[in-house]
């Protein structure tokens, strides 16, 4: 994963796509039951490599919002059966990322869709050690990205291009095939193409 001119600003330290999957909306509070974390290579696509990709059994299935699983469609009581642990999880996380081709010192730098949003759920989970070790935190988020070509579009007095930030509308307006939206690996896959799109996009 060497640097190319056009990546400096990751500082050797590559792009992943990351998405969560909660039990609700409230971070520290709600817990994260699905995890997604995909790589992608220094030319934009989707890396050659293993993504971390999970399911979680939650520990307070009482605190679930009925919303968030008509959302992503998780069972909560098959979650509780069937899925690890989030202390196992977080196990098989460290494992994936040492077996990662990255140099010494270096971390993932975090592209999501809201990355506030996937944040407040992986601090409280992963600590902020963890999550400092783990990740970058010079972010791209694909939200901001959109309501920043929105601003500057309001700026220059033209019509925003955006009408709708959500992932979903972002991917259609791109020509982005966005299957099974709100699985955590589906929503990272459409993630990364969304950012190289918004790359190479002049609106």
């Amino acid at each position: 994963m060497d640097v190319i001119p056009s990546l400096q600003s990751l500082n050797g330290n590559p792009l992943a796509a990351i998405d969560v999957e909660t039990t609700g909306r409230i971070g520290g509070y709600h817990e994260v039951i699905q995890i997604a974390i995909v790589p992608m290579s220094l030319d934009l696509e989707i890396a050659d490599l293993e993504p971390f990709y999970q399911n979680i059994a939650p520990e307070y299935p009482e605190r679930v919002e009925p919303g968030s699983t008509r959302v992503h469609n998780l069972n909560v009581d098959d979650l509780m059966v069937n899925a690890p642990s989030k202390e196992k999880v977080l196990q098989y996380l460290v494992e994936w990322f040492d077996r990662l081709p990255l140099g010494h010192g270096r971390r993932l730098t975090p592209l999501a869709h809201n990355w506030a949003f996937e944040k407040s759920f992986l601090t409280p989970w992963l600590g902020p050690e963890l999550m400092n070790s783990l990740f970058s935190p010079l972010i791209r988020d694909t939200m901001q990205t959109a309501v920043f070509f929105n601003d500057r579009s309001a700026m220059l007095g033209r019509e925003r291009p955006f009408q709708s930030i959500s992932l979903s509308a972002l991917c259609k307006n791109f020509g982005i095939k966005l299957e099974n939206a709100h699985d955590a690996l589906a929503d990272c896959q459409a993630t990364a193409k969304l950012f190289k799109s918004f790359m190479r996009a002049t609106v």
